[in-house]
């Protein structure tokens, strides 16, 4: 967190047609990630050396999926916040930039959709195949959860306190928001129906691939809203603890010659 805490946009730029996203041949693939960041800026300047970004933590957490229509299956897959900040840097984050922080934090989520999709076994009295989808696999995953805290700041002392708190706050709050909007994925499956094996969508041979593209489009359009909204309430959530009043509040912790 800092005063201004600039959301940086997506690295890469998504493939801007839904029906582009399986490639030729290809019924799987990964999104494109999206990233928070936040800053904590001590209220005392400093003249801080320029810091490199931290890892983040390897440990697993899954929310089990729960009335989600069939054929889905619905997986939000998250790294846990790092056991220990990282404490090597005098101002964490990412280098070239000019300001002051006393902690960072830097969440990264990512969807993924595969679907399998099979074909009925016979053609009607038409010469139409029934295509299905077998399991449309949605999963959305944190891969990456940093915390840092300034070097500046000695284990133990009021603003290492005050900086560790504030930053596990935003990363625990960052991943309640990613479990809650598994609802919100839900929630979207439930009014995408897609064609089982027991209600085919019966079609021209020659029309395979571009009506699997059809079909896939809206759900490949909803988790792009999904993860959108996901990062919306990052970034709400993340200014809203990074404040001036909230900032003073934080601040007026430890004795200002102590930052």
């Amino acid at each position: 967190m800092k005063r201004k805490a600039p959301t940086h946009p997506e690295r890469s730029k998504e493939l801007n047609t839904p029906s582009s996203f399986f490639s030729s041949q290809k019924t799987a693939g990964f999104f494109q990630s999206s990233s928070t960041d936040s800053f904590f800026q001590p209220p005392k300047a400093h003249q801080h050396s320029k810091g490199e970004q931290a890892t983040g933590g390897q440990g697993k957490g899954a929310i089990a999926s729960s009335s989600v229509p069939a054929p889905y299956y619905i997986s939000f897959t998250h790294v846990a916040p790092p056991a220990r900040p990282d404490h090597s840097q005098p101002n964490p984050g990412p280098p070239g930039k000019s300001v002051n922080r006393a902690g960072f934090t830097h969440i990264s989520h990512r969807p993924s959709l595969s679907i399998a999709w099979g074909r009925t076994p016979m053609p009607n009295s038409q010469g139409q195949i029934g295509i299905f989808v077998r399991s449309a696999n949605v999963g959305f995953n944190v891969h990456t959860l940093t915390v840092a805290i300034s070097s500046d700041y000695a284990r133990g002392s009021c603003p290492y306190q005050v900086t560790y708190a504030h930053e596990y706050r935003h990363a625990r709050n960052f991943l309640r928001i990613f479990r809650n909007h598994r609802s919100t994925m839900v929630q979207r499956a439930q009014g995408i129906v897609l064609p089982t094996a027991q209600t085919p969508c019966y079609i021209d041979p020659t029309q395979i691939n571009t009506i699997q593209n059809q079909i896939a489009d809206p759900l490949i359009r909803a988790i792009k809203d999904v993860k959108s909204q996901i990062t919306a309430d990052m970034v709400a959530d993340r200014d809203s603890m990074d404040s001036p009043s909230s900032y003073a509040k934080e601040y007026s912790q430890c004795p200002r010659a102590d930052w």
